[in-house]
This record gives C-alpha cells, structure tokens and sequence, in this order.
C-alpha cells in the first residue's frame, strides 16, 4: 500500500482499496491463485454536517448468511446495496437502511449503522447479516475506552430507530456519516448530534496519530 501512495504521489489523506480476484476465465469452481489489485483516491474532507444524510429503510431485504454471507467484504455483495442505493435516490433519500427477514435493522448499503438511544450507543450484532467491519469494532472500543458510553450490539427494530436521538453510518470510505432523517421521521432535532460529533473527532485523532494510544494502529509511510 505504501508503494501504491507513492506511486501516485499522493501528499494528502487518501482512501486505499484492496481487492482481491481469482486468476480464471471466470469458471464458478476456480481455484487458482488470487492476485491483488490496490487503488488510492484522494479522501474528500468535509465536516459533519456537510455529510449528514437522509435516509430510507428499503424494501428490499438484506442477503442473509445461508446465501450470501454479508460478514466478508466481497463485491459481488454490493449488488443488494446497490438495488437498495437506487430506489432510495429515485425515492429523494441519499442513503438505504436494509432490514433482515425478519424485519430488524442491518446495515446500509455501503456502510454498518449505530445510534444512541437514552445515553446508549446500539448496533447489530455481527451475526444480523451485517459486515465484520472494522471501523465498526474500531468505533465500539472508541466509545468505551475514549468517551466511557456503553454499547449495546443488539437487535433492533425499524421503528426504534425513529425514536433514537442519533443515528449514523460507519465505515473505511463513510468514516462517520450522520442520518438526520429516516422515512421522513427527524432523528432528534435534524442536525448532527453531539456524541456522533464525540466519536469522529475520536476517531480523528486515533487515526491521525494525536492520540498515542492507538499508534499500534498505524503504520509510517
């Protein structure tokens, strides 16, 4: 990844994608050796508020472990959050909020969800067809560590997150993306709330290196 920033003379924050493909003509039982392909983006810098975003529960149900396991991260995933990405734009919402089929919250098209309810950070657990992310593991030891909140990885149900007083999504390209809107409902006064403003400047300052201790985390270039 290193060479890959040099490479491209980045100077400035960048995003690195990593992925990984069989070496085949694209037979479903390949087995030959995977090759890696890496790609670094400039990284956008914008405040909290300017990504707060309004999103739509979708109709359109998340994959489900005994199908497509939703806990790796592989392209052929994003097909689901891309039908819900879809109908959410044509609907006037930025994001989608997928359910299982049993109708509790799992994660976003792109991204895993958090919110705040009563002075508790909840999330789906890892076996409710969500990504084993780590920004999402990152932010959970964050939360306890840094700002002493508890955290809940729970099931939750749809409506709940209409009375949480903070919802936001998380990930590698997401970061901290505030939802002030679900379904037309306003999450807590419609802006960016303070404990989803605590753990990105939290968050912010492990992976910049402004706080020693996280630096097991990071790596020199």
């Amino acid at each position: 990844m290193g060479d890959v920033l040099q490479a491209n003379d980045l100077h400035e924050d960048a995003h690195i994608r990593l992925s990984a493909y069989v070496l085949n003509e694209g037979f479903l039982d390949a087995t030959q050796p995977v090759a890696l392909g890496c790609l670094a983006v400039r990284r956008h810098d914008t405040s909290l508020t300017e990504k707060a975003a309004r999103a739509q529960v979708s109709s359109w149900h998340r994959i489900e472990d005994s199908s497509m396991p939703p806990r790796i991260k592989c392209a052929a995933n994003y097909q689901n959050g891309r039908l819900a990405t879809i109908q959410a734009r044509a609907d006037g919402y930025n994001e989608a909020i997928l359910l299982t089929r049993s109708g509790k919250v799992a994660e976003s098209a792109g991204a895993c969800l958090m919110a705040i309810r009563d002075g508790i950070v909840i999330t789906p657990t890892v076996t409710g067809s969500i990504l084993e992310s780590v920004t999402r593991a990152t932010l959970i030891e964050l939360f306890e560590r840094e700002l002493s909140m508890e955290v809940q990885q729970r099931e939750i149900d749809r409506t709940e997150l209409y009375v949480c007083q903070e919802v936001f999504l998380c990930g590698s390209g997401y970061e901290v993306m505030p939802i002030v809107d679900i379904d037309g409902y306003r999450i807590g006064d419609g802006t960016v709330g303070k404990n989803t403003q605590a753990i990105f400047d939290t968050y912010d300052a492990a992976t910049r290196g402004a706080n020693n201790r996280y630096d097991h985390w990071l790596t020199s270039v």
